[in-house]
């Protein structure tokens, strides 16, 4: 049985999502796999974990120049030496390597400086899945890692322009849920006659009531809001789009991300990681409505250059785009979404699962996933 552990951290569903995506993969490409999704700094710290991840959605949500500030500190050549020693976690990741395991997989940039740390040698492999694109942080390759893999080609092309020897970087891309690659994109109709819109509220939560209703203005429109884990807010928003609510869905935490992403034509979220990824998975076009400094300009940026989405910070700018979007029987949106589709690798887990499990040169048991 080969072990997997695969280190993540709740700071920002980028890099959860990516842990949750491979380890599904290395089950379904090698059944006797065993990969352990763990977070060690909730595990090792549950009270400075939760006052963190607090403080860092406050920043990102209500402080996003103080944000900024802070991530700037952290994209240094030195930040290395000034990490925390983080003792207990240390040790468990002593725990770990002790355990031989066929490959450590970090998803969050803090392991592979704590890893190098341990003053061991150890024949365990150490992945680096980078979550972010372009703009990445000094701490993602500073330390010492077997291979780094990226979310796409810009984002290799930045690691090798700061150092990274080519033979390390790896471009396998984002790994998504395979349910992305299973699951086939409906038959929309056409925007001008029904626009299905998908609005995922990550933060901006005190502007989320005044979109909805507006969107809602437009006729000929479905839109369904995900409201993720705030009960409090989709309370308020079904209240406030009851007279609304046969043409508009309010959901809370959910699952269905995949098949949600294939019922609609179009995203209007926030720059983040995992949404970013798995819209493109989806080959759904995206409407960012906000940017938070750091990690979130480059995916921004990416989609962008790429003509993947739209950038519209203004709610009349948003409306305004999605006016655009269904007009000429929506000739821009599947423009853009043939884009997206071009370049989409929604079986990229399966991708670096198979790569994981052959480092460095062992056959697959399974050679169909």
């Amino acid at each position: 049985m080969k072990k997997i552990f695969i280190l993540t951290a709740g700071f920002g569903e980028g890099h959860n999502a990516a842990a949750r995506g491979l380890a599904e993969s290395l089950k379904y490409c090698e059944p006797s796999c065993e990969p352990v999704i763990i977070d060690l700094f909730k595990e090792c710290y549950p009270r400075l974990f939760r006052i963190s991840s607090r403080a860092y959605l406050l920043a990102i949500n209500e402080a996003p120049k103080a944000w900024a500030s802070i991530y700037r500190l952290f994209d240094r050549q030195h930040v290395k030496s000034r990490l925390p020693r983080f003792r207990k976690l240390s040790l468990k990741l002593s725990e770990i390597l002790d355990q031989s395991p066929h490959a450590v997989v970090a998803t969050f940039p803090a392991y592979p400086p704590l890893l190098e740390r341990l003053d061991r040698k150890h024949t365990v492999p150490i992945h680096t899945v980078v979550t972010d694109s372009i703009t990445i942080n000094h701490i993602w390759h500073i330390s010492k890692s077997d291979t780094f893999i990226t979310p796409n080609k810009e984002t290799a092309e930045v690691l090798l322009s700061r150092g990274v020897p080519a033979a390390k970087i790896h471009n396998l891309g984002f790994p998504v849920s395979r349910r992305f690659a299973m699951i086939q994109s409906a038959q929309l109709p056409d925007p001008e006659q029904e626009m299905r819109v998908l609005y995922a509220i990550n933060s901006g939560r005190h502007r989320a009531r005044n979109i909805v209703r507006k969107i809602l203005a437009l006729p000929n429109l479905h839109l369904t809001v995900l409201a993720g884990r705030d009960e409090r807010l989709r309370h308020r928003l079904l209240a406030a789009t009851n007279p609304e609510n046969h043409r508009c869905k309010i959901l809370g935490w959910t699952d269905e991300i995949p098949r949600l992403m294939a019922e609609h034509h179009v995203l209007i979220s926030k720059a983040g990681g995992a949404t970013t990824q798995e819209a493109i998975a989806s080959g759904l076009p995206i409407i960012i409505h906000q940017i938070v400094p750091g990690q979130e300009a480059g995916n921004a940026e990416l989609i962008l250059k790429n003509g993947w989405g739209f950038h519209t910070p203004r709610t009349g700018q948003l409306i305004k785009m999605l006016q655009t979007l269904r007009s000429n029987h929506g000739e821009l949106l599947y423009e853009t979404r043939r884009k997206i589709r071009t370049s989409a690798h929604p079986s990229s887990a399966d991708r670096i699962a198979r790569f994981i499990l052959d480092f460095p040169g062992k056959a697959f048991n399974r050679q169909d996933c």
